[in-house]
């Protein structure tokens, strides 16, 4: 009531819309909060606020495009703003763009190279294009600096998974368990691990794990189906 009746009296006030199209966004109002955005930034197209709240709504609705220009625009209102340049790269890496989205990791790096976040999502950019090795010197560093990064911990074992090192893998994975243990995903990629480097017997445990977190998650059905087919043509004796 207050930000509208401010606007009664000023109606173009910038900063007036954006907040009351922030109360709006929290009351769940999204589309009337998303015009009070849009007019403050026709009335100044330069209001940082505006572009951060339009952005969430875009990411929100799954506007992938629309959300990379929002937190482009945060990194141009401020270039030196290295968490404004991490988050303009998750975006792009969203919406499929890895190589600039690397790009965007780097110069985050470059401003704050003790902030772990963007040496991890540089190694998940390098992953996504191939370059697997550079991927899990990323993830290294990231995890020197904050080792309770389960995801980086996850990732890192993913890239080395597909390097062949399935031993290593084993270790990550089992790392990012330690630190979250009901993620699914770090369950069914152990699982995966133990399998590759023929510890059947060890895969269905951590896949078993996972299936009691998420029992109608298929891809962990298909992989334990799978892992104890193998486990049987290995000969290996039930319950080892």
């Amino acid at each position: 009531k207050h930000w509208t009746a401010v606007l009664e009296r000023q109606p173009d006030f910038y900063e007036a819309h954006c907040n009351l199209g922030a109360v709006l966004a929290e009351l769940g109002r999204y589309e009337e909060a998303e015009k009070h955005f849009r007019r403050s930034l026709e009335l100044n197209p330069d209001f940082s606020q505006a572009h951060e709240h339009l952005a969430r709504l875009a990411a929100l609705a799954g506007r992938k495009a629309e959300e990379v220009f929002h937190k482009g625009e945060l990194v141009r209102l401020d270039p030196g703003y290295a968490r404004a340049r991490n988050n303009y790269g998750l975006a792009l890496l969203s919406a499929g763009k890895a190589g600039e989205a690397a790009g965007q990791f780097k110069e985050a790096i470059a401003l704050r190279p003790g902030l772990a976040e963007p040496h991890s999502n540089l190694g998940m950019a390098l992953y996504t294009l191939g370059k697997r090795e550079e991927a899990v010197e990323a993830f290294r560093v990231a995890l020197k600096i904050d080792p309770s990064l389960a995801e980086a911990h996850n990732n890192m074992g993913m890239a080395l998974l597909s390097l062949g090192r399935a031993a290593e893998a084993e270790q990550s994975f089992r790392s990012a368990v330690g630190l979250k243990g009901r993620e699914v995903p770090f369950h069914l990629n152990w699982g995966i691990a133990a399998a590759n480097a023929g510890k059947y017997a060890e895969a269905e445990l951590h896949l078993r794990d996972a299936l009691a977190l998420a029992p109608d998650n298929p891809q962990v059905k298909q992989t334990l189906e799978s892992v104890l087919q193998l486990k049987k043509n290995a000969g290996v004796p039930a319950g080892k």
